[in-house]
């Protein structure tokens, strides 16, 4: 009994080692049932914050190539790989950039978000819900060879079941999911119209390959960027309008 003890003392010594002095990188799967999204969440845990980054995946089975002069519509993936490569690579790129970049601090449940919109970037501060009443079951499970436990929750209107691993010297979760006595490595409501699957893991993580975030620019509340946002909704659609009756 007395080396199974030790032999706990070492391995928690050891954790809490690699806490102080590591990062910690994970990849999340989300899928989105409602309108077939496929998303990932690549998350970054230091020691003082966690810094989540958006990706949207492009599920692209139709493109228009140019062959013998004329333009075609092809479904043809294998002849033209290199051609869908390509596209889903520029749609990729030009998607993610305006997908927004969260930092927090542990523990904390307020959020920075760093967004472009119209050639300018905007720091927007906003106040996570505290997603606390989680109920820890005796469930258990693995994922990528975590031992995970299963816990409970009722948010937004949905029933949230999360597998969460102690194994792992951070605590946190998808996207904003988090108040768990550990890491979450999976998320899903009941209906699975929404889940979130921990696809990679990386400890320790290189820090210079960490997003390099720096707060500079306008910093503006997330109502006021909701507003902003309506603004520029309304002037493009009074722009398209004012073409559309000047071209008749």
């Amino acid at each position: 009994m007395k080396k199974i003890y030790l032999t706990v003392l070492l391995f928690s010594s050891i954790i809490s080692v690699i806490a102080q002095n590591s990062n910690i990188y994970i990849k999340y799967f989300k899928y989105t049932k409602a309108n077939n999204t496929k998303d990932f969440y690549e998350q970054w845990y230091t020691k003082n914050e966690v810094i989540i980054r958006a990706m949207t995946v492009y599920d692209v089975d139709e493109i228009t190539v140019q062959e013998n002069g004329k333009f075609i519509k092809t479904r043809d993936t294998l002849r033209y790989k290199r051609e869908f490569d390509k596209f889903r690579n520029e749609l990729f790129q030009e998607g993610n950039k305006s997908q927004p970049i969260l930092v927090r601090e542990h523990n904390s449940n307020v959020v920075k978000k760093i967004k472009p919109l119209n050639n300018s970037t905007y720091f927007i501060y906003d106040t996570l819900a505290q997603l606390q009443g989680w109920k820890i079951t005796n469930e258990l499970g693995n994922i990528l060879n975590y031992s995970c436990q299963k816990a409970v929750i009722d948010y937004k209107g949905r029933q949230y079941a999360a597998w969460f691993t102690t194994q792992l010297p951070f605590t946190g979760g998808p996207n904003n999911f988090r108040n768990l006595p550990g890491m979450i490595l999976k998320v899903e409501d009941s209906n699975k119209d929404i889940s979130y699957t921990a696809v990679h893991i990386e400890m320790p993580y290189k820090k210079e390959l960490i997003p390099d975030i720096r707060f500079t620019g306008k910093v503006v509340s997330q109502l006021e960027f909701e507003k902003i946002i309506e603004k520029t909704n309304l002037e493009a659609t009074k722009k398209m309008y004012n073409m559309m009756n000047n071209g008749n």
